[in-house]
């Protein structure tokens, strides 16, 4: 497995949500945040491709490098939209929704992370760069767009195990109420937030892939845990 890394620059919290308005003052602080963000994440990007390209490491690195700059674009033009409403801070409230619509609208088109928000395509670069990820059973294909495109729920090996990504547009709407049932766990003497037995089975009927299917059984055989279960 390839490795780079860990994330050093985070995404700045965005401002109200879809139908929103938020005040000029929070849509100028998130834009010179993102604006960092954006600028940061390339020069960092950069320096990771020059160092490995320098240790003849290129090739190694390359999937994490071509999943992490496509992402990166779908957020980079997505801000240049933003700025252009924003005109210098001319924006009355028209105009502040529209820049909330461009926080919080799916990316759309070749981008890899179209399905996603501004915010969620932001964490899952930090994250997946930070984390080493390379596609299950194609350690050397390059992830990008096409490869997201024709399957949308993804699984990867990391430096930390397997990781799942479901990105289909019916699922990440759930994600809320998801959290909202969601149980804490310990795993390696750390506390994870996980989703409940019940999601879990919704979420892997919804899939509809063999092995998920076949995980329901094992499932239905465990209790559940209650958030408020000792």
């Amino acid at each position: 497995m390839s490795t780079v890394t860990d994330a050093t620059t985070h995404a700045p919290a965005a401002p109200g949500a879809m139908g929103s308005a938020p005040e000029p003052a929070a849509l100028q602080t998130y834009l010179a945040g993102l604006e960092a963000w954006v600028r940061a994440r390339r020069s960092e990007l950069d320096d990771l491709d020059a160092t490995a390209l320098a240790a003849g490491r290129g090739a190694e690195v390359g999937s994490d490098m071509a999943l992490a700059l496509s992402l990166w674009k779908g957020v980079s033009d997505r801000y240049r939209e933003m700025w252009a409403t924003w005109d210098g801070g001319r924006v009355l409230q028209p105009q502040r929704e529209r820049i909330a619509s461009l926080i919080w609208g799916r990316l759309e088109g070749q981008e890899m992370g179209q399905g996603m928000s501004v915010p969620e395509a932001c964490r899952l670069a930090d994250a997946l760069v930070g984390l080493e990820a390379e596609p299950d059973g194609e350690p050397e294909t390059t992830i990008d767009a096409d490869l997201l495109a024709r399957d949308a729920n993804m699984r990867f090996q990391t430096s930390c195990g397997q990781v799942d990504v479901l990105s289909r547009e019916d699922l990440a709407a759930r994600y809320g109420a998801l959290r909202d049932r969601a149980i804490q766990a310990e795993a390696a003497g750390v506390t994870v937030t996980v989703v409940s037995r019940d999601d879990l089975i919704e979420l892997k009927a919804a899939t509809g892939r063999d092995r998920d299917l076949l995980d329901i059984g094992d499932l239905l055989a465990v209790g559940e845990k209650r958030p408020d279960d000792p």
